[in-house]
């Protein structure tokens, strides 16, 4: 867990597979009573260590951001970019997966995918 934004929370993660492992484990096993709105996105980053915490910055941090904002809740999006990887692909087997278009501000058209857990 890199830091918490309001009641958001971001994470680092070394591969996708990983992030996607993370993303489906907390949608089937997380709090009942509570919408969770997950996203997950890939790319590099800067990351920088202020007061002896690690930080990241830059556009694959602000689309990951937006990427989250368009989850209703109970599900995860992702960029469409996951599903050229093998073990995501595994981990998507038998998974409602619904691929849509959405325009994000200063990144234009975005393909995105919806996961229904």
């Amino acid at each position: 867990i890199i830091k918490t934004i309001g009641d958001a929370v971001m994470a680092v993660f070394p591969t996708m597979v990983q992030a996607l492992s993370a993303a489906i484990a907390i949608q089937r096993e997380g709090p009942k009573d509570q919408v969770i709105k997950c996203g997950v996105h890939a790319g590099s980053a800067l990351a920088i260590e202020a007061n002896g915490q690690v930080d990241y910055f830059g556009h694959t941090v602000n689309v990951a951001a937006r990427t989250q904002s368009k989850s209703d809740g109970g599900d995860i999006v992702l960029a469409e970019s996951f599903l050229a990887d093998t073990g995501v692909q595994a981990l998507l087997s038998g998974l409602p997966c619904m691929p849509f278009v959405t325009e994000f501000k200063g990144v234009g058209a975005t393909r995105l995918i919806r996961v229904q857990v």
